[in-house]
């Protein structure tokens, strides 16, 4: 039908859209999922590796600290073992010296007091004592120089080992973003390949519903327009019927109007034929009646006229005397004929043939 559209309101395409969208959120949610979960394993994988470079720098701090304080132990011990040895050579020399020191009253009354071997003998245990204390505080010293240095080397080999965590630390934190980075990437590419496929499978399907309803909608307008044509070959042809028969049945009326103009022409003839005859009876039958009653009138004493007088109907007379006021109208007074008035009256059924003749024989023409 003109002006029709096709229904995209279809349930069958709504239909298609509907499931289609619920395929492609399916495929979308599956794959978030994955992703999703990745991101959970990957920051727990992270988390691990945070938490073992975390276990492995405090542990190697702890061992750093521990060798730190064995050292400073070591510093400790040896601080005091110096100190010991500053004290007991200190001790050692008070003890020969006060040896010394006590016999010097004796000395001095010997007269030893001030002699070189008094003398030299305190100077021989100072120097013992010097160099003693020296000795003990170079082998200190040395001791403290080479703790120092222990202290370094153990302080750099834990910045090493820090700096070797801290690099398998970004080493595996790299690694595992990158494997992260490229698991989420490839389920990305294919959710978006899957939803792709699904658009592309419910693109074409939607199409094809689209098709079998353009298919039906032209069907359904060439049935209509057939139906159309259908029935205004139906129209036509019933009317080319109907003309026929209205032809026929105007043939027929014409038939019968014609076999009724013949049948009334005859009726008129026989009419005129029947009103010339009583007309021409009539007159023969005045002449006879003129000849056989000359001057005056029969047995009964009545005239041949007065007799067909009273064998008239009381509306055969009427009849005459309305044709006579007729003739006295001047519009009728020279066409009106009696033949013509009785006719008419017979044909409108006032008289018959018997009121007829009997005017005529009576009246005349």
């Amino acid at each position: 039908m003109a002006g029709e559209i096709i229904d995209y309101n279809d349930q069958r395409l709504t239909d298609v859209e509907r499931e289609g969208a619920q395929r492609k959120q399916e495929v979308t949610n599956n794959y978030n999922q994955m992703i999703n979960e990745r991101d959970a394993y990957t920051q727990q994988q992270q988390q691990n590796v945070n938490n073992w470079a975390q276990q492995q720098t405090e542990l190697q701090q702890a061992k750093t600290d521990q060798a730190i304080n064995r050292i400073n132990q070591s510093k400790e011990q040896g601080a005091k073992d110096y100190t010991r040895e500053q004290k007991g050579a200190y001790t050692d020399y008070m003890k020969q010296s006060n040896q010394y020191g006590a016999n010097a009253e004796m000395m001095a009354r010997q007269g030893m007091s001030n002699s070189g071997y008094s003398e030299s003998s305190q100077v021989s245990m100072w120097n013992a004592y010097q160099n003693r204390y020296a000795t003990a505080r170079e082998s200190y010293q040395k001791a403290v120089t080479e703790w120092d240095n222990m202290m370094k080397d153990a302080e750099l080999s834990n910045n090493e080992t820090m700096a070797n965590i801290a690099q398998q630390k970004l080493e595996q934190s790299l690694k595992l973003a990158l494997e992260g980075f490229e698991y989420k990437n490839n389920l990305t590419i294919q959710r978006d390949s899957r939803i792709d496929e699904i658009e592309n499978y419910y693109n074409n399907k939607y199409n094809e519903v689209l098709a079998q309803i353009n298919r039906e909608y032209e069907y359904a307008q060439q049935q209509k327009q057939y139906e159309e044509e259908q029935r205004r070959w139906l129209a036509e042809f019933e009317e080319q019927q109907k003309q026929a028969e209205r032809e026929y049945q105007q043939k027929l009326r014409d038939f019968d109007l014609r076999q009724q103009q013949i049948r009334d022409q005859n009726a008129q003839w026989e009419k005129e034929y029947a009103l010339k005859k009583a007309s021409t009876q009539a007159q023969i039958a005045n002449l006879k009646a003129k000849s056989s009653s000359y001057g005056g009138y029969g047995l009964t004493g009545d005239t041949q006229t007065q007799k067909q007088q009273k064998g008239l109907t009381e509306n055969a007379k009427n009849v005459y005397k309305e044709y006579l006021a007729a003739k006295q109208l001047p519009i009728l007074k020279k066409t009106l004929t009696l033949e013509n008035f009785l006719t008419q009256q017979l044909n409108s059924g006032k008289i018959d043939k018997d009121d007829m003749t009997n005017i005529i024989y009576t009246y005349g023409g």
